[in-house]
């Protein structure tokens, strides 16, 4: 997965049409905030029914979100890096 950022952030998705359904239905709304999914995992399932009698499936997920990383070219404290073969704090005899 390689030197990726990524938070993970809970979703809860539901529908009438199932397990499957309701997981679409979760990850849908992830990338329609304009997220990218790098993964989920299921936590949770659950029939539920509603006050009119209406039954429907509710999962819960952990779902692993990309995060941007910015390069920033500010200096480190202490001086040059060591393995650019400089050394810290001590003068070069």
């Amino acid at each position: 997965m390689g030197g990726l950022v990524y938070k993970v952030i809970e979703v809860t998705g539901t529908s009438a049409d199932g397990v499957r359904a309701a997981v679409a239905h979760g990850l849908e709304r992830v990338k329609d905030d304009g997220l990218e999914i790098r993964f989920f995992v299921l936590k949770d399932t659950e029939v539920v029914t509603s006050a009119s009698g209406d039954r429907y499936v509710r999962v819960v997920m952990d779902v692993g979100i990309n995060l941007p990383v910015v390069a920033t070219a500010a200096p480190r404290p202490g001086g040059p890096s060591r393995s650019r073969g400089a050394s810290r704090d001590r003068p070069r005899s």
